[in-house]
């Protein structure tokens, strides 16, 4: 009797350990959350788009065209430079879509709209180019539809892009 009472007590405390840990892991789980929620995007996601051009020649292959609209919040300068759609495929190098002759990524403060555009052309035949370069990858393996590279305050970070929109695809005659 006496060694069933040792043993009953010696499992309830092996189930206090547990809890107690399941507890710790939980507010691991939550200080993490926080700390994401935390962090502040120097830019505001408005949407994206890809669209594809055909040439009308056989064999001229086609054009895949994306644009990225965002809100910038802040002053401090803030450049982008890749977005890669696939985590296979090598990027495509973002610039900023001129609205005047002399646009650059000092010209844009908080609050204005910064229009980002990629486009790819893909011929027919292919012409050889190592695309799997380890150069020319994703850094880490993404979920969103996209993945765009940026500089900020001297940083390099990367954002999920969560939508892009198909738009019909462009045939020329």
């Amino acid at each position: 009797m006496k060694y069933i009472l040792l043993f009953t007590f010696f499992l309830y405390s092996l189930g206090g350990f547990a809890q107690l840990d399941a507890v710790d892991k939980l507010t691991t789980t939550k200080e993490i959350e926080e700390k994401e929620a935390a962090v502040q995007l120097p830019f505001e996601f408005s949407k994206a788009n890809i669209q594809k051009f055909n040439g009308g020649a056989p064999g001229s292959g086609s054009t895949t065209m994306l644009t990225v609209f965002l809100k910038k919040l802040t002053n401090e300068n803030l450049e982008f430079n890749k977005i890669w759609l696939n985590n296979a495929k090598p990027y495509y190098q973002l610039k900023l879509k001129r609205k005047f002759q002399t646009d650059n990524w000092n010209n844009y403060n908080a609050d204005d709209e910064l229009i980002l555009f990629a486009s790819g052309r893909n011929n027919n035949p292919k012409p050889f180019v190592d695309k799997a370069a380890a150069t020319n990858l994703p850094p880490h393996e993404f979920t969103g539809v996209a993945l765009v590279e940026y500089s900020f305050k001297g940083e390099i970070l990367y954002y999920e892009i969560p939508v892009l929109e198909k738009l019909q695809d462009i045939n020329a005659q």
